[in-house]
């Protein structure tokens, strides 16, 4: 387990690599304060954003703990490198982003 400290005023880049495409995989974020809002996950095929994906109840937020779940084969996603972003809904602002690597 890796902590890291966010600048909440800009995107944190973490690049999650690699994901086997039949496992499954958590990913908590634990902040100082509550999470606010609400938020969503969206894979990209790619940094240009021309295709995407954004799995149901892939993220979860209690408090302080922001859970993603990474599913590829039951969340409709492909073995090679994705581009993903975890997104304010209310306020459009990301909140992290980077590469999602799934292998085969």
């Amino acid at each position: 387990m890796s902590k890291i400290t966010l600048n909440p005023s800009i995107a944190t880049v973490l690049d999650i690599d690699p994901i086997a495409l039949n496992e499954r995989v958590n990913v908590y974020l634990t902040a100082d304060e509550n999470w606010t809002g609400e938020f969503e996950f969206v894979v990209y095929n790619s940094a240009v954003k021309n295709r995407f994906v954004k799995p149901a109840n892939a993220l979860t937020v209690v408090e302080k703990r922001m859970t993603l779940v990474i599913e590829p084969i039951v969340q409709g996603l492909t073995a090679t490198a994705n581009y993903y972003e975890i997104v304010s809904t209310s306020t459009k602002r990301i909140v992290f982003k980077g590469l999602l690597n799934i292998t085969k």
